[in-house]
């Protein structure tokens, strides 16, 4: 099978060669799922707060689904949407691409009126109109988490993941269109 990505803004060989190579994974992994180990998940389950300490990341103040939103600080602050994609999609925000099936991770930031609650409440709803690159993952997920700080940037969250060999940058330029210091605030996780 042939994958083609778009290429990196940024012009980034070693990104493309990477996306590539996470696409043929995920390719191996939707098929063989019972071949993936990983010490806190098993087969593309949930990620697990128990995740926190392997990524390295803070206790967040927030870790929820929409059914815990209620709890989650008003406040601004930055997190992490965990999407699971139980089937492959077709993207046409920054530009039209195939994303297989699986975990990714958007980090973003909530700095506006309601700030944490309001921005993870959208996020974590499957009742929106498609605003953000990333609502064309989130309406589509079968599974929506949050994490959410008060503290910290989400392009250190994006570049922090991005930098593990666990996550891959599917789409350059994805959620980062107001950035120029991130390849992308979407990751693609493969334990």
């Amino acid at each position: 099978m042939t994958i083609s990505l778009p290429p990196d803004p940024h012009g980034n060989l070693e990104t493309d060669q990477r996306s590539k190579q996470f696409l043929e994974n995920q390719l191996i992994v939707s098929q063989h799922c019972s071949s993936v180990s990983h010490p806190m998940v098993q087969c593309m389950k949930s990620p697990s707060i128990l995740l926190l300490k392997d990524l390295g990341l803070p206790e967040p103040s927030f870790s929820g689904t929409q059914k815990k939103i209620e709890q989650c600080p008003a406040e601004p602050g930055v997190y992490l949407v965990w999407i699971k994609l139980a089937k492959p999609i077709e993207t046409n925000r920054p530009t039209q691409a195939h994303l297989p099936k699986g975990w990714y991770c958007y980090a973003g930031s909530a700095h506006g009126p309601g700030g944490l609650r309001a921005r993870l409440g959208r996020h974590l709803s499957h009742e929106k109109t498609r605003r953000w690159h990333v609502d064309q993952l989130t309406l589509k997920a079968q599974h929506l988490i949050a994490w959410g700080w008060h503290k910290g940037s989400e392009c250190h969250l994006a570049q922090h993941l991005g930098s593990r060999s666990d996550f891959i940058y599917p789409l350059p330029g994805f959620g980062s269109s107001d950035c120029n210091r991130c390849q992308a605030h979407l990751l693609a996780w493969h334990p």
